[in-house]
């Protein structure tokens, strides 16, 4: 007997981790709503929409003079995926000089394992002597503070060049540095710009977002194969300062780049859990704002489009996770107290028998009413997810009981002939 009660006592534990495994699974389970907006809430009279959400957020970090404040930091959007992988898109603000980033005290606080995107011109120079036509002085200085020396291997358009971070910023998380080059200078020194506000059409600028596509997927590609994982990158609005590109543009590119990634599902485990969008607290209000409506407007965009599209269903966990736990629940009552009998039923064959068939048996048989009912269960809205399915095939778990009874009764009966 005693053996026996061990036994069931196992059998119990073991439905009730797996129970347990499928309540999470439940609560990380991907709804309709793939894509949420964690901006702050919407003042009264404004509709709660993801781009008022995200709109609001960013007014959250700006002053009162209309600059981004130094301490800027938003998570603004999260993006989850079948596979239960999300992303969470966050705006941060930074200053790099060659020692250090600020404020010290915010990037201090982001998890490790994180990546720099760097622009850089053709040579990945960092000398200052040299017509570098990367983005801003953070080009100049993210080099030095990940300890990469200038004048690398020459990079063509649109390539990329991953470097282990070693330098002052690997105090702040960093562990590589992905450079890449967008604006090009010629050999006389004049800049190749992205776009050429002197003409209507411009060769260059579609040149120019062929090398950006290919370049931030080259990134999210090497990014993928990094061990340990990375758990973040850092992006600055690459190509939009000596390059002219529209923030606008570069924020479609970007965030279009990332939903692709999102969509193919044998590379989102590589993903890391965070995108940064680092802006600069030194911007101009006209800057600032330009960069607040092409982010809101990008963002937004992004997260109806992903809610759009056709997700494949996950896993249903529900019907198994409330048969576990209710069977599991049972046999522990059971191998504790070691009753005669529950809810009516009289439980000598557990120990008379062999517990673990009569167990296995009574999981499949709950599981079989639970697929009978599939019809019915069917017609609970999907916005609840899986606990009403859950609770249900709890309960029928329960059910069985005094049903088996009932059975166990009438076949005695007519092994008697009384029926």
């Amino acid at each position: 007997m005693k053996w026996k009660r061990i036994e069931i006592l196992v059998w119990s534990l073991i439905l009730l981790m797996v129970g347990g495994c499928g309540i999470s699974k439940i609560v990380q389970e991907c709804s309709n709503h793939c894509a949420v907006s964690l901006g702050a809430k919407v003042p009264a009279g404004q509709a709660n929409t993801d781009e008022n959400r995200i709109r609001q957020s960013l007014e959250g970090v700006t002053t009162p003079d209309g600059l981004a404040s130094e301490d800027a930091y938003a998570d603004l959007a999260r993006f989850d995926t079948p596979t239960e992988n999300s992303v969470v898109v966050t705006l941060i603000q930074g200053q790099f000089t060659p020692n250090e980033i600020t404020p010290a005290k915010r990037w201090s606080k982001l998890a490790s394992n994180l990546v720099l995107v760097n622009s850089v011109d053709q040579n990945q120079s960092t000398d200052t002597d040299t017509f570098n036509v990367a983005e801003t002085a953070m080009a100049h200085s993210a080099n030095p503070g990940c300890d990469v020396h200038g004048w690398q291997d020459p990079l063509n358009p649109g390539d990329v060049k991953l470097h282990p971070c070693r330098g002052p910023y690997s105090k702040d998380g960093f562990y590589q540095m992905e450079n890449l080059a967008i604006v090009t200078y010629t050999a006389k020194g004049t800049v190749k710009l992205c776009y050429d506000f002197s003409r209507e059409s411009d060769p260059e600028h579609s040149d120019c977002l062929k090398s950006l596509k290919l370049a931030i997927g080259k990134v999210f590609d090497d990014v993928a194969t990094l061990k340990p994982k990375a758990n973040g990158i850092v992006f600055p609005a690459i190509a939009t300062g000596n390059g002219h590109l529209s923030k606008r543009v570069f924020y479609a590119v970007l965030f279009s780049e990332i939903q692709n990634q999102l969509q193919q599902h044998a590379k989102v485990s590589g993903l890391p859990g965070h995108i940064y969008l680092l802006v600069d607290s030194k911007q101009d209000a006209d800057q600032w704002f330009d960069t607040k409506a092409s982010i809101t407007e990008q963002l937004s965009a992004m997260i109806k489009a992903w809610n759009d599209i056709d997700h494949p269903a996950p896993a249903d966990w529900s019907s198994l996770t409330g048969v576990c736990l209710a069977l599991g629940m049972l046999l522990l009552i059971v191998s504790i107290r070691n009753p005669k009998s529950i809810l009516g039923l009289d439980l000598a064959v557990l120990y008379d028998g062999f517990p673990s068939l009569v167990i296995a048996a009574w999981l499949f048989a709950s599981l079989g009413v639970i697929k009978a009912s599939d019809p019915f269960t069917s017609l609970i809205p999907s916005s609840l997810d899986g606990w009403p399915k859950m609770a249900i095939s709890f309960l029928l778990v329960l059910v069985l009981v005094p049903i088996s009874r009932v059975l166990a009764v009438g076949n005695t009966l007519a092994s008697n002939g009384r029926v």
